[in-house]
């Protein structure tokens, strides 16, 4: 979907982000970040917040009423890896969102441009000049869930989907099984678009030859005279 490009004349310039964040209607008031590029045309609330555009990139849904502010425990920045994971995993915290119908926990903080989970920690080498290394999260997940991960291996999402972190969803394998995977994936999804297209066609051929049958129907029950109903 497009950008309205009527938008900016509807005063949304807002410099605060507007998206409620309680049920009272409180709004987010963060500093604005911008505005998605595939937002609906109807958009009401103006230019988003960074945390809000990042949850709208990553679900095309804002939880309009629902806080986005993620609790960091006392210490959080001396934290080792194992540490934030077991806090992610086995805490109630809203860095993690549960899909009830697939198991899926779904990553609430930052996304990288490939929508993987990502976050950041100290650089313990200090190659950095920031002094900070980013992190892909599913693949901390896995190297202490599951006890490190094999050398020239890539973590695998069994459920597809990228931001989630559930360890039981996560498998090492070779680039090129992944590779693999992702064109299977890729031509299931085709074949399954082309089935629902002509599921699509033969129910409307289907309706007109209804259609046709009744006409005819009608037609010679009135003797061939065609009244107005």
């Amino acid at each position: 979907m497009g950008v309205n490009k009527n938008w900016h004349k509807q005063d949304l310039l807002n410099k605060h982000c507007l998206v409620p964040i309680d049920a009272d209607g409180t709004c987010c008031d963060r500093k604005i970040k911008g505005r998605p590029l595939d937002a609906p045309d109807d958009w009401e609330w103006g230019r988003l917040c960074q945390a809000h555009l990042l949850r709208w990139k990553a679900h095309k849904d804002l939880r309009v009423g629902t806080p986005i502010k993620r609790c960091k425990p006392y210490g959080w920045t001396n934290m080792t890896q194992t540490e934030r994971v077991f806090f992610w995993l086995s805490s109630k915290n809203e860095w993690i969102l549960e899909d009830e119908k697939t198991g899926c926990l779904l990553w609430q903080g930052a996304l990288n441009f490939n929508g993987y989970s990502e976050t950041s920690m100290t650089d313990p080498e200090g190659i950095n000049k920031t002094g900070r290394v980013y992190l892909r999260v599913h693949r901390m997940v896995y190297d202490v869930m599951k006890g490190g991960i094999p050398e020239d291996a890539v973590i695998h999402h069994t459920c597809g989907v990228r931001h989630c972190i559930n360890p039981d969803h996560l498998e090492a394998v070779t680039q090129s099984e992944n590779n693999a995977e992702r064109h299977r994936n890729v031509r299931l999804k085709r074949e399954n678009d082309h089935l629902r297209a002509e599921v699509e066609r033969l129910q409307k051929e289907n309706r007109r030859l209804r259609d046709g049958v009744e006409i005819r129907t009608t037609f010679s029950n009135t003797g061939g005279i065609v009244t107005d109903s």
